[in-house]
């Protein structure tokens, strides 16, 4: 049998596929968050076999709920469902170390096929999305990039793209404002972007906002 944990704020979607996944005797569901701090205090309390984690998140989103846990531990299995279909999107997530992709729109079978192929080792991405990174090329410069920043940055990085200023930063994270504009520009130095309306696309391009 293989334990579950689901990250998810939206209550029915969370209820229906735990009872979904649950129907099946190969899985069991340990736990559940309806927000990332929650989330990352529970999986490292439970320690689940396959983590399955939303997007968006209240107080800690999906992307730095996973950073904050493979920085613990590389080896964890995480997978991300979501909305976004972005290729180059699901690249960058694979480059920090997630090991599958699964659309909410998929099918139940889809994602229990996702769940025992990263359980056993391997890697799953919607085969949509595989393909499209194939064919496009997207380079991994990019992914190397993103991949550089550190789960402060990502934060920093989030909130920029919601267009918050210097100071609503500094208040939201409980920083002071120095450390905010040194968190700016690394995360500028680091992906070889200067204007705040280019980061700003870019964090939104990524599913980041």
């Amino acid at each position: 049998m293989i334990s579950l944990f689901l990250a998810e704020d939206h209550t029915l979607f969370a209820e229906g596929l735990v009872a979904l996944l649950q129907s099946n005797d190969r899985f069991k569901v340990v736990g559940r968050a309806v927000n990332g701090k929650r989330a990352l205090e529970e999986i490292r309390q439970l320690k689940p076999q396959v983590s399955l984690l939303d997007i968006n998140m209240p107080e800690m989103d999906g992307i730095l709920l996973s950073q904050a846990l493979l920085v613990e531990n590389p080896e964890i299995r995480i997978i991300i469902l979501s909305t976004y279909s972005n290729s180059e999107f699901v690249r960058n997530l694979k480059a920090i170390g997630i090991r599958g992709y699964v659309l909410k729109s998929s099918g139940i079978e889809v994602l229990q096929h996702a769940i025992e192929t990263v359980h056993s080792g391997g890697h799953w991405y919607e085969p949509e999305i595989e393909k499209a990174l194939v064919e496009q090329g997207v380079p991994e410069t990019d992914s190397d990039r993103f991949g550089s920043l550190s789960r402060r940055e990502l934060e920093v990085l989030r909130l920029i793209g919601q267009g918050l200023t210097g100071n609503q930063m500094a208040e939201k994270l409980f920083l002071s404002t120095h450390t905010i504009e040194t968190h700016r520009k690394n995360i500028q130095t680091k992906l070889g972007i200067r204007s705040t309306g280019s980061l700003i696309k870019y964090a939104n391009e990524r599913g980041l906002c």
